[in-house]
């Protein structure tokens, strides 16, 4: 997973399911179904308002 990327995963299965443990263990952010839109939104600006660590932030290239 690109930890530069921020992903929420939404399923209805177990939480449980081994591919979800990865997912949740590597600071994968998952909803389970239901959720309902505010759950959603709370989870989309805690994504947002997550600082990334310079080391993560490749620099805009000037074009020289």
């Amino acid at each position: 997973m690109n930890q530069r990327l921020p992903v929420i995963f939404t399923t209805g299965y177990s939480s449980e399911n081994e591919a979800l443990t990865g997912v949740i263990q590597s600071g994968g952010v998952v909803l389970q179904k239901p959720f309902d839109p505010k759950k959603l939104a709370r989870r989309v600006r805690e994504l947002l308002d997550t600082p990334v660590a310079k080391s993560e932030v490749s620099p805009i290239s000037s074009g020289q």
